[in-house]
C-alpha cells in the first residue's frame, strides 16, 4: 500500500516587478517557524510611484538571495545528498543497476572464454604422459577437472553426500501453523554443480530446466536438486521449496554462466556444493592421497583455506554489480583430513608431476584445534557459506540441541566469520539420477541447498507482500538469515564453527510480515524491520528506535562489498579485505553498545565473541541488547575511509524495537534559489517518497516532482524545480512501495 499527505498550497507573490518570488512561506499547521519578509525600500520623501533605481534592485535582488542562503541552511541537516557513483552523479538508484548491469554483463564474457582457455589447457594436459588423475567427474566420485592455470590443475570438488522440520520451514507450507502457503511455487532457483539432474525424477518432474546442455547425469547435482526441490512423493526427500522450478548448470562453466543468469533470467538465488579442493584429500591407507597445500608458502598447512584468493575475488565481482542475487555456498567438508601417518608413508604433491611420491609430513586440516578449513569459494565475502550439524528429531532446544558435523569446514577466513550460517546436513534422504533416493547423504554439500531452499520461501513472500519489481537486497536476504539464526555453539554471538547459528524460517517470515507500511497519513509506520538506505561519503545515518524490556534488542548491518586488490599467497595474510569499512553503533540508556567481533589468532579462535569496539573485518555487523529499558536508542551508521564507488548500499535489519508511528505532512517549504525550492516532511529511515503537485485544487493528476528518494534521516528534506510562470502549486508526499 501507499499513504498520500494532505496537500499543501505554496503560493508565489511579487515583491518587485524585477524580482519575483517570496521567501519562507509556512504550510504546516503548529509549527512555529516564521516567514520572513524582504527588507523594505527606502523612502526617498517622494510618495509618487517610481520605478526602483538599479541600486535599489541589486540590493533587493542581495536581500532576497541572502534569504535563500538562510532558507537553505534551515534545511540543510535534513537534505537528501546528491547520489554520486563512481565520480558521476546519478539521479536514481536505477542508474547503478544499469551500470552494474552492463559491467556484470562484461565479467560475465570475460570470465567465459578464460574458463574455456583453462579447459582447453586441461585437456592437453590430461593427454600428455603420466597424467592420469581424475580425468573427468564419474557418478559416485568427489572430483572434476575443470581447467589448468598456471601450472596446475584446476579441481571442483563435490562436497558430500530433513530438514525443513528442523529450520521451521514446514511452518511456512500450506498447512503450517503461520497460514501461509509458501512452496516456491513461481520461483526460480539455479544450482551450479557435478553434472545434469535427472529431469524425469518423479520429485523434480516438470520443474529442471537443463540451461547449459550438460548430459552426464550426476547423482549429487540430482540430490541438491531434490533437497532444494523434491515434491514429496517420498515425504522424507520432501525438498524445503518443493514446487520450485530449478535450473540446472555444470559447475565448471560456474563464473561465466552466473552474470548472464542473472541478467537474463532474473535469478535471485543459486546454490553452489563444491569449491577448489585444498589440503588433504584421499581416503583409504594406501598411497592414494594428495596434498593440495603450496610448499614454498608453508610446508605444513595449505595457505588456501581460508585465504582470499581468486575464486573468491572472482565471486565477490559477480555479486557486488549483481545487487538482487544471492549464492549460497557449502563450507567444505575438510577439517580433520589427513593422510595415514601424515604422509609420511607416501603421497603426492599437487604441484608436483603425477605418481612422484612424497615421504613427507603435514598437518591434518584444521590443525588439532579444528579451525580454518573453509575451501576457497566459500571465502568469498558476498556469498552466504554454510556448514553442516546434526538435531535431534524434535528440532532446535537451544544450542545444546545442535552438533557440528565433525568435518564441516569451519573459520576464520582471513580473519572474517565464516561460515555465516550451519544447517542439517547428516544423514540426508534426497533423490538419485537413477530415478530413486540416496539416503544417508551427510556433508555441507546437503547443508547448503536446504540454506537456499529456505531463503526461496522468504523471497516468495516477500514477492507476494511487494511485488516483482521491489525486490530485496542481496544484502538484505543474508542479514535477515544472519539476524533470526537460533544460537549455536558454547558462547553467545557468533563463533568460526558455526557462524551466526542455524536459521530459522519462521522468525524470517515473521519479520518480513511484519515489514509493510500501515496506517493512514496521521498516523502511520513505514518499514520497522528491514530498511535498504544508501550511505553516501562523508555522511552518517542516524534514527531512532524504542526498546521494550520485553525481549532483546538485534540490529544488524549487512552490506555486499566492492573487491578489494588480490593478496599475495600468504599463511593467514593479516591484510582486511574488507573495501567499504562501515560502523554500526547503537546508543542509549547503558551507554554505547558495540558489534560483536572474534579474534582470529590461532590461539584464541574458540573464545567467546567481545562487544568492546570495532569491527573492522566483516562486512556483516550485529548490534545485540541483551537487556534493553523501556526508552529511546539511537542507531548510527558511519564509515571509516572513503566508501569505493562514491556510495554504499546497506541493509539493516531490526528486532526487539516497538515501532512509533508518525504523521505523513509537508512541514516546510521554502524558496532555496531562484528556480528551486525545497521541502521537508517526517520520515521513516529506508522508506521511499516521491512529492507530487498539482496546479488547481480541483485537478486530480498528480504529477512527479521528484524521483522517488530514500529516506536516510528522521526528517527528510528534498529540493523540486520551481518556475516563475506558476502562480501557485498544491504539494503532497506520498509512500512507495
Amino acid at each position: 500500500m501507499h499513504i498520500e499527505s494532505l496537500s499543501c498550497h505554496y503560493r508565489t507573490r511579487n515583491l518587485v516587478t524585477a524580482i519575483g518570488l517570496s521567501v519562507v512561506l509556512l504550510l504546516s499547521p503548529g509549527s512555529n517557524t516564521q516567514a520572513q519578509d524582504a527588507p523594505p525600500i527606502p523612502d526617498g520623501g517622494d510618495t509618487r510611484p517610481r520605478d526602483p533605481t538599479p541600486e535599489e534592485l541589486e540590493r533587493m535582488q542581495q536581500a532576497e538571495e541572502a534569504r535563500w542562503r538562510h532558507n537553505a541552511e534551515f534545511f540543510r541537516p535534513w537534505l537528501l545528498s546528491e547520489l554520486v557513483y563512481e565520480g558521476e552523479p546519478v539521479t536514481t538508484l536505477a542508474e547503478v543497476d544499469e551500470v552494474q548491469r552492463k559491467r556484470l554483463m562484461q565479467i560475465g564474457e570475460d570470465n567465459r572464454l578464460k574458463q574455456q582457455t583453462s579447459q582447453r589447457a586441461a585437456e592437453d594436459w590430461t593427454t600428455s604422459e603420466g597424467n592420469f588423475r581424475a580425468l573427468d567427474h564419474a557418478p559416485g566420485q568427489p572430483f572434476k577437472l575443470v581447467g589448468f592455470d598456471e601450472g596446475r590443475p584446476r579441481y571442483h570438488k563435490y562436497l558430500g553426500l530433513h530438514e525443513a522440520t528442523v529450520t521451521k520451514a514446514t511452518e511456512l507450507w500450506p498447512g503450517g501453523s503461520l497460514g501461509l502457503t509458501l512452496s516456491g511455487a513461481g520461483t526460480t532457483v539455479g544450482i551450479w554443480d557435478a553434472g545434469d539432474v535427472l529431469a524425469t525424477h518423479a520429485e523434480l518432474s516438470g520443474r529442471i530446466v537443463d540451461k547449459d546442455g550438460a548430459t552426464v547425469l550426476d547423482d549429487h547435482a540430482t540430490s541438491v536438486a531434490g533437497t532444494i526441490g523434491s515434491a514429496g512423493a517420498n515425504t522424507a526427500a520432501k525438498g524445503v521449496a518443493f514446487q520450485t522450478t530449478i535450473h540446472s548448470y555444470d559447475s565448471d562453466g560456474d563464473t561465466g554462466e552466473m552474470p548472464a543468469a542473472v541478467a537474463n533470467d532474473a535469478l535471485r538465488l543459486s546454490n553452489h556444493s563444491y569449491s577448489e579442493p585444498a589440503g588433504w584429500q584421499g581416503s583409504g591407507s594406501g598411497q592414494n592421497w594428495i596434498w593440495y597445500g603450496d610448499t614454498s608458502i608453508n610446508f605444513y598447512e595449505d595457505y588456501h583455506f581460508g585465504f582470499y584468493g581468486p575464486e573468491a575475488h572472482g565471486i565477490d565481482g559477480i555479486v557486488y554489480n549483481a545487487p538482487y542475487y544471492l549464492p549460497v555456498w557449502a563450507a567444505g567438508n575438510e577439517t580433520g583430513r589427513q593422510a595415514p601417518s601424515g604422509g609420511t608413508l607416501g603421497n603426492e604433491h599437487i604441484d608436483a608431476p603425477p605418481g612422484q611420491l612424497f615421504f613427507d609430513f603435514h598437518n591434518q586440516n584444521g590443525g588439532t584445534q579444528g579451525y580454518d578449513t573453509i575451501l576457497p569459494h566459500g571465502v568469498a565475502k558476498n556469498v552466504l557459506t554454510v556448514g553442516a550439524v546434526s538435531l535431534p528429531p524434535g528440532g532446535y532446544s537451544g544450542p545444546s540441541s545442535v552438533t557440528l558435523w565433525s568435518s564441516s569446514s569451519t573459520g576464520p577466513a582471513d580473519q572474517r566469520i565464516k561460515p555465516d550460517l550451519v544447517a542439517p546436513g547428516v544423514g540426508v534422504t534426497s533423490s538419485s539420477a537413477n530415478g530413486g533416493y540416496i539416503t544417508g547423504y551427510t556433508g555441507t554439500s546437503q547443508a547448503a541447498p536446504v540454506v537456499t531452499g529456505l531463503l526461496n520461501l522468504w523471497i516468495q513472500r516477500h514477492t507476494q507482500l511487494h511485488g516483482s519489481n521491489r525486490p530485496l537486497l542481496n544484502s538484505a536476504v543474508k542479514g535477515l538469515a544472519i539476524h533470526t539464526a537460533d544460537e549455536c555453539g558454547a558462547h553467545a554471538g557468533p563463533d568460526y564453527k558455526h557462524g551466526w547459528g542455524l536459521p530459522n524460517a519462521e522468525r524470517g517470515v515473521g519479520l518480513i510480515n511484519a515489514n509493510v507500511t500501515t496506517g493512514t497519513s496521521s498516523s502511520y509506520v513505514a518499514k520497522p524491520h528491514i530498511k535498504e538506505v544508501v550511505l553516501v561519503n562523508g555522511s552518517t545515518i542516524s534514527f531512532t528506535v524504542r526498546g521494550t524490556s520485553t525481549q532483546m534488542m538485534k540490529i544488524t548491518a549487512a552490506w555486499t562489498d566492492p573487491t578489494p586488490y588480490p593478496l599475495s599467497p600468504a599463511l593467514n595474510p593479516t591484510t582486511p579485505v574488507l573495501v567499504n569499512n562501515l560502523d554500526l553503533r547503537v546508543t542509549g540508556p547503558g551507554g554505547t553498545f558495540h558489534p560483536w567481533s572474534l579474534n582470529p589468532a590461532p590461539g584464541n579462535r574458540g573464545d567467546a565473541a567481545s562487544r568492546n569496539g570495532d569491527n573492522d573485518v566483516d562486512n556483516v555487523e550485529q548490534v545485540q541488547i541483551d537487556n534493553p529499558s523501556d526508552a529511546t536508542y539511537t542507531v548510527w551508521l558511519t564509515h571509516k575511509g572513503a566508501l569505493e564507488g562514491g556510495l554504499q548500499r546497506v541493509s539493516l535489519i531490526l528486532s526487539g524495537i516497538v515501532p512509533q508511528p508518525k504523521e505523513l505532512r509537508i512541514t516546510h517549504i521554502a524558496q532555496t534559489g531562484a528556480n528551486q525550492m525545497t521541502l521537508q516532511f517526517p520520515s521513516f529511515v529506508g522508506q521511499s517518497y516521491k512529492i507530487q503537485y498539482i496546479e488547481e485544487v480541483t485537478a486530480s493528476n498528480w504529477t512527479d516532482a521528484t524521483p522517488e528518494v530514500v529516506a536516510v534521516a528522521e526528517n527528510t528534506a528534498v529540493n523540486v524545480a520551481y518556475s516563475q510562470t506558476n502562480p501557485h502549486r498544491f504539494y503532497r508526499v506520498i509512500t512507495v512501495d
